[in-house]
């Protein structure tokens, strides 16, 4: 049997033995948060008048104001990205200890250093993945930007840069997401480190399994589309972190296990 399928199957018992409710709930949770975010900022939006009620669009006179609220609610969403780590840490905890609870989910705004450790690797992460989002964005601009819709002209010397450009960004993203995927798990092993620790072991867990941990997450492709019915989504997301936190379980394993 295939790796990934291995993984699946063991994430899969893990949350049959009485884990899905834990899993999903604080998913839900962790979900309202952000939702929490997002409506403070309409309400923002909308209760001071920046909106034309008419078009739906931002008033010209007042496209600082709104663009101000957008920097402060995204620097708050920022702020409660150690919810995040906090849901990795109920699964990696459902999957070495066979349960976990709410507790765990705010586990980082417990004391001080944990709450800094869990922002500084999101921030770390973030910033390492983040020119390779922008720079697919650029390369996407280019390739449709070159063409002409109404001519049904192609400027071919910038379509070629631009999918080039799209191609290496893609390609360059998914191998980093890949060495970076388990920050949050190796946290959750060791809170006590900095977080360039985490960031540096991600890369050394994932030291020739990078392909291996690719095709368990993009095994998932199909079951994320689902998410599109809104529904679904309570059940993919907590079955593909667990499944990736039982992959990270075995990596980290094999890790210590060097050191022996």
């Amino acid at each position: 049997m295939k790796p990934e399928k291995v993984v699946k199957l063991q994430a899969r018992k893990k949350l049959g033995n009485n884990n899905w409710s834990t899993a999903i709930g604080c998913f839900a949770i962790t979900l309202m948060f952000a939702f929490l975010i997002l409506f403070l900022y309409y309400c923002l939006v909308y209760g001071l008048g920046l909106v034309d009620i008419t078009t739906g669009e931002i008033k010209n006179n007042k496209i600082r104001i709104s663009n101000l609220l957008f920097y402060l609610t995204s620097g708050l969403f920022l702020l409660f990205t150690p919810v995040f780590s906090g849901y990795t840490k109920v699964c990696h905890n459902i999957t070495k200890y066979g349960k976990s609870n709410t507790y765990d989910l705010f586990y980082y705004f417990t004391k001080s250093n944990l709450y800094f450790k869990a922002l500084g690797v999101n921030i770390l992460k973030g910033l390492i993945l983040m020119p390779f989002v922008i720079f697919a964005l650029s390369g996407a601009i280019l390739t449709f930007g070159s063409i002409d819709y109404k001519k049904m002209e192609i400027f071919s010397i910038w379509l070629a840069i631009g999918i080039v450009m799209l191609l290496i960004s893609i390609v360059s993203f998914l191998y980093f997401y890949a060495r970076l995927s388990f920050v949050n798990n190796v946290l959750a092993e060791a809170p006590y480190n900095s977080p360039f620790f985490y960031i540096k072991e991600s890369f050394a867990i994932t030291k020739g399994k990078t392909i291996s941990t690719l095709k368990l997450i993009l095994s998932f492709t199909l079951w994320y589309a689902l998410c599109f019915f809104i529904l679904p989504i309570f059940y993919v997301v907590p079955y593909a972190k667990v499944a990736k936190s039982t992959s990270a379980k075995w990596l980290i394993k094999i890790r210590k296990e060097e050191f022996r």
